[in-house]
């Protein structure tokens, strides 16, 4: 399955990372953080809250540091879980998200970023359409949850990844 088209930037730091969202947020263009891509890359092939901009993160080296006291969001979970710098309980906590080749892409900062999970929406566009729209596909329907019957005011999608 093909992801839709979208424009990949790739700043080299924080301040041309932020001169992009600038550019961007004043022609009212909406866009993606991307960091390992674990998760925003399948949600992109399903078609799943895609976006025409994506900002990859892999390049700025200001998020990749790992000491004793500061966590880069670029730094990935195996590289958190193998280093002697890092607590014995982050390491442990770590170890212990996923399988070892997921953890040698995932990002800590895409970790903490990751949207919810929710059965009903984590589905194709074409599957979402053949029931009623929920919260997180389009707040404006009214639909009721599809987690709990009859609740239309909030989403409570179920679990995280």
């Amino acid at each position: 399955m093909r992801t839709p088209p979208y424009t990949l930037h790739s700043p080299n730091s924080l301040e041309s990372a932020f001169g992009i969202v600038h550019n961007l947020q004043e022609t009212d263009e909406e866009f993606d953080w991307i960091a390992g891509g674990t998760d925003l890359l399948p949600n992109y092939k399903w078609h799943i809250n895609t976006k025409k901009h994506v900002i990859s993160l892999a390049n700025v080296t200001e998020l990749h540091t790992l000491s004793a006291t500061h966590i880069g969001a670029m730094v990935r979970l195996h590289d958190l879980s193998e280093s002697e710098s890092t607590h014995p309980l982050v390491r442990k906590a770590a170890a212990s998200v996923a399988s070892i080749l997921i953890r040698r892409s995932a990002t800590v900062g895409g970790n903490i970023c990751l949207d919810t999970r929710c059965f009903w929406y984590n589905q194709s566009e074409e599957w979402r359409e053949s029931i009623d729209w929920c919260h997180k596909c389009d707040c404006d329907t009214g639909a009721d949850c599809r987690v709990i019957a009859n609740q239309n005011e909030l989403c409570v999608a179920t679990y995280q990844a």
